[in-house]
């Protein structure tokens, strides 16, 4: 195993605001990360003086970030990446993520401090954001996406006992220890599936899901559909799933051409 020294570690770090501040991206700001045709690059947004100005931790790069936010709350609306060839990538649409954190002790008696509602904490943040449009120099729209919401659940939940040894006198009842505490982690995670690619002569790519996800109940992608610019199918591909503790794909079919691809 390799052991790193502080020093090691901290060559890892983007320098947020260079070297001379001696600040970390991990100790200011969120981290944005991008990767488009080629163009590959992190980024952070700095409030100056009340107006958000994106900026790029590599001097090697030569994408230029604008950003439309709200100047009175300063949320971020939407951002848009330009690259040297000058295509426009639009980001608007977002992914969030509740986490919702419940902390309960029960008593020997059975009393327990969770309260009404179960939630004691609850935190809500963007995990990601999405490709909307595909924009040429002239502004002409060359591929644009549209996306179906779909919502997953994951739940952690630690109990830890104790065990008394003497319940028999009321007395010792609130002078024993607790029952045991609960520790109740879950999380909300809305997120954004492919529903439609459009492409600048028409042509599309649909995107069949159901929302039966057996592990958090989101969504499954079912059919891949081709068509063409009078929204007829030009090719299907179907998707077959088997079911374990985790989701398998088993195949791909071709609809129609004998063609299939097996992953057994």
């Amino acid at each position: 195993m390799t052991i790193f020294s502080m020093s090691t570690k901290l060559k890892l770090n983007w320098k947020a605001k260079g070297l001379n501040a001696g600040m970390y991206d991990t100790e200011l700001y969120y981290l944005y990360q991008f990767s488009l045709l080629g163009n590959r690059g992190r980024f952070v947004i700095i409030n100056e003086n009340g107006i958000l100005v994106p900026k790029l931790l590599s001097k090697d790069q030569s994408v230029k970030i604008e950003l439309n936010s709200n100047s009175s709350n300063l949320e971020i609306i939407s951002f848009t990446i330009k690259d040297t060839y000058g295509y426009k990538y639009l980001f608007n649409t977002t992914e969030n993520i509740e986490s919702i954190l419940i902390t309960a002790s029960l008593s020997q008696n059975g009393e327990s401090s969770i309260s009404a509602s179960r939630a004691q904490a609850v935190y809500n943040n963007i995990s990601s954001w999405l490709l909307y449009k595909i924009r040429t120099s002239n502004s002409y729209s060359t591929v644009q996406e549209s996306f179906t919401t779909s919502i997953t659940t994951t739940d952690n939940i630690t109990t830890t006992n104790t065990t008394p040894d003497f319940l028999s006198n009321p007395y010792n009842l609130n002078k024993l220890k607790l029952n045991c505490i609960i520790s109740h982690f879950a999380t909300n995670t809305q997120t954004k599936k492919p529903l439609k690619i459009t492409f600048k002569d028409s042509t599309s790519i649909y995107f069949e899901s159901s929302i039966n996800h057996h592990e958090t109940g989101g969504a499954v992608l079912q059919d891949l559909i081709i068509k063409n610019n009078l929204n007829q199918d030009i090719k299907r591909f179907i998707l077959t799933y088997s079911e374990t503790d985790k989701l398998w794909l088993d195949k791909i079919d071709e609809k129609n051409t004998g063609k299939m691809l097996n992953f057994n």
